[in-house]
């Protein structure tokens, strides 16, 4: 496991964009989709941890925008609140659910195992980084 360090930029309270090569918005054909990664919408105002990877070019925009870092199918976005995430199985190939289903979630799963693995990791990186 690497370690995790506090870094000093971006400042805490500062406003960022971030942007993830993970996420996507398909509006082409239905069913349009959603791509987050597992991890729904950020809230406003709330409190996240976030592994990012670099300050990436705003193209020209004044706040700054950094790259959420991603090694696999996972966006790593962690909220200090506690959720009450909604599993939604979905019996076929597809792992499409609407979206009124699971707004209120943190993470999304099919199953309670997968559910569980996602909830886990979140508390362990924010015991880990509440550490240093």
């Amino acid at each position: 496991m690497e370690d995790v360090y506090k870094g000093t930029e971006p400042a805490v309270g500062q406003d960022i964009y971030l942007t993830c090569s993970r996420w996507s918005l398909s509006l082409y054909s239905e069913p349009y989709s959603i791509e987050r990664g597992f991890v729904n919408i950020m809230e406003v105002g709330g409190e996240y941890l976030v592994f990012i990877e670099n300050q990436v070019d705003g193209l020209g925009e004044k706040i700054p925008v950094y790259q959420v870092y991603v090694e696999n199918a996972f966006t790593p976005i962690f909220s200090y609140q506690e959720h009450e995430n909604n599993i939604c199985e979905t019996g076929g190939e597809s792992t499409y659910v609407k979206y009124n289903q699971v707004c209120e979630n943190e993470f999304f799963a099919t199953t309670q195992k997968g559910m569980d693995a996602l909830v886990g990791l979140k508390k362990e990186m924010i015991e880990k980084y509440n550490e240093k």
